[in-house]
């Protein structure tokens, strides 16, 4: 079965961040899954100059991955489009230590926080404070029978 093939997987619950960080730190490449991608976890292990093999799916939820390391200018080569093409861009970064260490230097050299802001701009926090101001006052928000809010109106509710 896959789970002998793969050496007894473990499958950690969800994780602090840091470890989280120190758990993807300690691996040699990422296999992004399909056919759903990995966005956040591709973004994580680019940081941490992993190389990430994706496959580009059909659905936009399968494309995510691929679009990142276009984005980021990473080589084609890591972006298969078929199940088999996947498989030999795995074996490749795992056989081929050069060609992991090369990829791992480019991932690192993409710089992937890049994405989250433009250069000399701070990150904006608009959907963050909407989403916490909502959970603070979601006794307020239940009994209001209300379905569309801004963020001024949840601050209204002070």
């Amino acid at each position: 079965a896959w789970s002998e093939a793969l050496g007894g997987p473990v499958v950690y619950p969800m994780l602090a961040r840091q470890p989280y960080a120190d758990l993807l730190n300690a691996c040699d490449l990422v296999l992004s899954p399909f056919p759903f991608g990995g966005l956040h976890s591709t973004v994580d292990a680019l940081r941490l100059g992993l190389p990430v093999a994706a496959m580009e799916g059909l659905e936009p939820h399968g494309r995510t991955d691929a679009m990142i390391l276009r984005r980021l200018g990473l080589p084609e080569a890591l972006i298969a489009q078929t199940e088999e093409a996947y498989a030999r861009t795995a074996i490749t970064l795992i056989d081929d230590g050069d060609a992991r260490l090369e990829m791992g230097r480019r991932a690192l050299a993409a710089d992937a926080g890049r994405l989250f802001a433009a250069p000399g701009r701070p990150l904006r926090t608009e959907v963050a404070d909407a989403v916490w101001a909502a959970y603070r006052r979601h006794e307020q928000i239940q009994a209001s029978g209300r379905r569309a809010w801004t963020l001024a109106d949840l601050a209204g509710l002070d």
